[in-house]
């Protein structure tokens, strides 16, 4: 591959110091840069023609920041529009270069329209450098290049940026120098560079260095509009058209890596548009196939509507399609007709994404119904699936699916001889490259021991091109990218090698997120959220993407980043990714599924029932413990949910069983009234006793929640802080960003706030009230001096409580408020350092924790109660003693003691007599965490959990009533039957000889 953009940027200086722009190494002396830049770096007017013979000062900020370099002029095109060629400069340096850099690769082609490029820039008060992207675009008149920013966030192209190299992402090479930029209008976000065309006409020095865009495609598939390049499979191609055109449903079946999409892009596409009457149109099933199959029907429904309309539509017709309102053959027939076409071509790549993604199986069934249904009916849908061969099986184990498959695949093998010439010399020889003699055979030969490793065959010839000499790829470029069978490897270990020993940690983490583990199957690749690999993550996942190991995406539907294995063969290639897939997999497979549950969980409304149980929620328990920083957020919430679920289930079983065991041994009393009243006794004691370990260890239970709460608000604010947009300036994108983080973030916040802390005003708000104090500049540092501090250092965030002022009247008088006010109100800030490191803004937010709980009667849990060490009460069920001291409280004793023991480390339970002012007797469980206020440091708080006491002894008097119907129904029982056999003795006692009387009286009285 080309030199990475960052080996060749320079930064330009003024006399007075100042950077004033950018420019970029085209050889082992030479920098190319603005011929503007130059003169304001010389501090001489811009219309100068003279060339100046003045010295420029620059350096190479990524590579020997601050270590200048000397440079003089030797090409001079001033600015003049009148000119063929204008405002470009050539310099040769004085002094030889740091070890690291390395000239950029020129890329030359006709066509960049639609092309993702990167730049790195130093606009006004960005002296370090920061990176701007977007889509190339057409050329205007004087033959420049548009360019366009097409995202919300983020910087786009400035002053500051001229001379910078702009980097084309699709040609892998250095497309032209950003030259100027549109800044009349506010809302356009374009510029303009000057092409590596003209850059080469107009001085011929780069004619050497500069190649044309590579006909190869790497690990990428070959697309419609590559179809020039495409050699090989012209004879496979012929016969899908014929498919095509024979029938509704063709299958292109094949294993991973023999070309499946290229030949249905390149191949079978424009050979289809020539005819005139195709509408086509492209898409891949993914998690989400109703959504994704309308993403790509709708844009052809509703050609004058909106992005945005469009995107409320894609929604509506998923749901449509998966609630059977509607099918998809009525859709292509609307489609048709607006769009005056006689057949619609829908080409449904990696379809095998149906079986490794979409995990629904009803989903998957229905999704095969609704096409299953419209290519039968003989409409004018026409299919093509791409779909590796070992999920062929999973494809033909749905009937349906299976009998519409007979006589409708066509089978894709590996390239003969000839073909694989063809692929590897007509290309080069269309844009007049030379193959040095014997390197095709050398190739074809390496080639024939590894059968389907076409992508690996593509990506050392597009390393060869990029090592081209002279218009030739050579055997010794060959053999120094490791040809066919080590290249892929080779790179991939060497992009690898030089990540730092953290980032490789990183990568090792990055990578199996990316891949999906096979089950009977080849293991695949599978497209990641940021959030699934981790946003801190983000900064390295952008570097693999530069080094084209991975691809990131955009999904307009859910807003989210995305990011995936460049390509399959990089599974299968690289051993220390296949070795890190081998030491992971069980972990991987087990995440799979949660993930599957944790969507199931949301398909019903996050209804308790679909939480984790039993095996599956202690085998999560493990994971989380051994793998918490591998799991996103939303599946920490989804385990930690299941594991509250499952804790207080198992409390109302434990209480209901002793209620049970309690009633069970009062009946087994004697029935004596002393044995009554001590069942009693007994009864109460352990009702008592029962509900003071349950307030204990609610108690417990509310300070983990608040801990837990603390952190988790800690580390959303810490990331939230370092997000790109603070550094754009614009009070709308800080208004949006703040509105959709405080819906976020895992607590209830009632207020996040962005103040700017030079003016003490708030730039952006979601409350009235200010939150941050007037002495907030001091909190923190001025120059950052942790830039890549890591997000588990939470000293930079300031914790202070919010008590309330003024109680309400109505609270104040009825001494029972129990509103939002009453709750233990945080208010956390972080500072926002900008990209130079100095201190900025302050990112804050006020949460409510621990909402009252009304404790009712027979419950497990306490009101909660958060006193400090001090003693001030900082959350009660009663409003009006927020923010009272102990000492002012009738039970000031007892809350000394309680407050005692508690920093001591004990966690128990105390009686408390005055809680509320009516004097009712009350039961307080209570232990102690650290305080998180940063003012009290070392310090502690109190946590109370608080009931009644005749809550706490809710059921005895069932009991009680229990014990006396069953003594009532034991006496009556026993006297029934001391009746029964008295009267029986008696009866037979009458039938005896009066002789025996006696005797039976005596016999009697000897049996009693």
């Amino acid at each position: 591959m080309a030199a990475p953009l960052e080996s060749s940027v320079v930064r330009i200086y003024s006399k007075s110091g100042k950077v004033v722009g950018a420019g970029f190494l085209v050889s082992s002396k030479h920098v190319l840069t603005c011929a503007h830049v130059v003169t304001d770096a010389l501090g001489i007017p811009r219309t100068t023609q003279q060339q100046p013979d003045g010295v420029i000062n620059l350096d190479f900020p990524l590579l020997a920041a601050k270590q200048l370099f000397v440079a003089k002029v030797i090409f001079w095109q001033p600015v003049n529009p009148h000119k063929e060629f204008e405002d470009i400069a050539g310099l040769e340096l004085e002094t030889a270069l740091p070890e690291t850099a390395q000239p950029s690769q020129l890329v030359t082609s006709e066509d960049l329209w639609g092309h993702p490029f990167r730049v790195l820039g130093f606009p006004a008060g960005q002296p370090n450098g920061v990176s701007a992207s977007g889509v190339l675009r057409g050329r205007i008149a004087n033959g420049w290049v548009q360019l366009e920013d097409v995202k919300q966030p983020g910087y786009r192209l400035e002053p500051g940026f001229s001379g910078a190299p702009v980097w084309d992402e699709e040609l892998q090479g250095v497309a032209g120098m950003a030259v100027a930029a549109e800044m009349n209008r506010a809302d356009v976000k374009a510029a303009f560079i000057i092409p590596t065309s003209i850059l080469v006409s107009a001085w011929s020095d780069l004619g050497e260095k500069a190649i044309s865009s590579c006909p190869y495609r790497g690990l990428f598939a070959f697309r419609e509009q590559d179809a020039k390049f495409f050699f090989g499979r012209e004879a496979f191609t012929q016969q899908l058209v014929a498919a095509v055109q024979r029938q509704h449903l063709v299958a292109v079946i094949g294993s991973s890596g023999s070309g499946k999409s290229s030949v249905v892009f390149a191949g079978l596409i424009p050979q289809l548009r020539q005819q005139g009457d195709w509408l086509i149109n492209s898409f891949r099933p993914g998690e989400r196939p109703f959504r994704n199959l309308a993403a790509t029907l709708v844009p052809l429904l509703e050609i004058q509507m909106s992005e945005t309309d469009q995107l409320v539509e894609i929604n509506k017709l998923a749901t449509a399609f998966e609630q059977e309102n509607i099918t998809l053959q009525d859709v292509v027939a609307r489609i048709l007709e607006k769009n005056s076409s006689t057949h619609l071509l829908l080409v449904a790549d990696q379809f095998e994404e149906l079986y490794t993604l979409c995990r629904n199986a009803e989903e998957r069934q229905l999704f095969l119904e609704q096409f299953l249904g419209a290519v039968n009916n003989k409409s004018s849908l026409n299919l093509v699936l791409t779909l590796r061969a070992d999920f062929l099986g999973y494809a033909l184990s749905y009937r349906p699916f299976a009998d519409a498959l007979q006589n409708a695949d066509v089978k894709l093998g590996p390239m003969n001889i000839r073909e694989l010439r063809d692929a590897i010399e007509k290309p080069a020889q269309l844009l007049g490259v030379r193959i040095e003699e014997g390197l095709t055979e050398r190739i074809l030969k390496d080639v024939e021991k590894e059968p389907g490793n076409l992508p690996l065959l593509e990506f050392a010839l597009t390393l060869l091109w990029a090592q081209q000499r002279n218009g030739q790829m050579t055997h010794r470029a060959y053999e120094h990218i490791g040809g066919v069978e080590k290249a892929l490897t080779r790179y991939a270990e060497e992009v690898y090698g030089k990540l730092s020993e953290a980032d490789k940690q990183v990568a090792h983490q990055v990578f199996i997120q990316l891949v999906y583990p096979g089950e009977g199957t080849q293991d695949t690749r599978r497209l990641a959220t940021r959030a699934e690999v981790g946003e801190n993550n983000w900064n390295l996942v952008t570097r693999l993407a530069n080094a084209r190991l991975v691809v990131t995406g955009y999904d307009e539907s859910t807003s989210e980043e995305t990011v995936e294995v460049v390509h399959e063969a990089l599974i299968e290639g690289w051993e220390t990714l296949r070795q890190w897939i081998k030491e992971n997999r069980r972990f991987r497979t087990w995440q799979e599924r949660l993930r599957e549950l944790r969507r199931q969980w949301e398909l019903t409304g996050k209804d308790d029932g679909a939480l984790l149980r039993g095996v599956q929620l202690t085998e999560a328990e493990q994971w989380h413990q051994q793998r918490l920083a591998e799991l996103s957020i939303e599946e920490r919430v989804f385990i930690q949910l299941s594991v509250a679920l499952r804790d207080r289930e198992k409390a109302e079983q434990n209480f209901l069983r002793r209620l049970f065991l309690s009633r069970l041994l009062l009946i087994s009393v004697p029935v004596l009234l002393m044995g009554v009243y001590t069942t009693y006794r007994k009864a109460r004691s352990t009702l008592l006793e029962t509900s003071r370990q349950n307030l204990t260890e609610s108690a417990v239970r509310q300070a983990e929640s608040i801990q837990e709460s603390i952190i988790a608000l800690q580390a959303n604010l810490v990331t939230a802080s370092k997000a790109t947009v603070f550094q754009s300036g614009s009070k709308d994108a800080y208004q949006r960003f703040i509105t959709q983080l405080a819906g976020q973030l895992p607590t209830q916040i009632q207020c996040v706030e962005l103040s700017d802390l030079n003016t003490q005003q708030a730039l952006a708000r979601t409350c009235n009230e200010p939150l941050l104090p007037k002495a907030a500049t001091k909190l923190w540092p001025q120059q950052q001096s942790l830039p890549n501090q890591d997000i588990s250092k939470r000293s930079q965030v300031y914790v202070a409580t919010r008590l309330p002022v003024n109680p309400p009247v109505s609270a104040t008088k009825k001494g029972n408020s129990s509103d939002s006010t009453s709750q233990l109100k945080l208010l956390l800030s972080v500072p926002v350092y900008d990209a130079a490191g100095q201190l900025r803004y302050a990112l804050s937010i006020q949460s409510a924790l621990l909402p009252p709980e009304q404790a009712k009667r027979g419950s497990l849990s306490g009101k909660p109660v958060v006193i400090n060490q001090a003693g001030t009460i900082l959350t009660h069920p009663y409003l009006e003693r927020i923010g009272k001291n102990i000492n002012q409280e009738a039970d000031a004793e007892a809350l000394k003691t309680v407050v005692s023991n508690a920093i001591s480390g004990r966690q128990d339970f105390q009686h408390l007599f005055s809680f509320e002012k009516n004097g009712v007797e009350s039961l307080a469980g209570y232990t102690s965490i650290s305080s998180p206020i940063t003012s009290e440091q070392g310090q502690k708080w109190v946590i109370l959990a608080v009931t009644r006491l005749e809550s706490a002894l809710y059921g005895l008097k069932d009991i009680q009533q229990f014990i006396m119907f069953a003594t009532c129904g034991l006496i009556t029982f026993a006297f029934l039957v001391a009746l029964y056999y008295s009267h029986t003795l008696s009866s037979r006692s009458k039938n005896l000889p009066v002789k025996w009387k006696l005797k039976g009286w005596k016999l009697k009285k000897t049996y009693f």
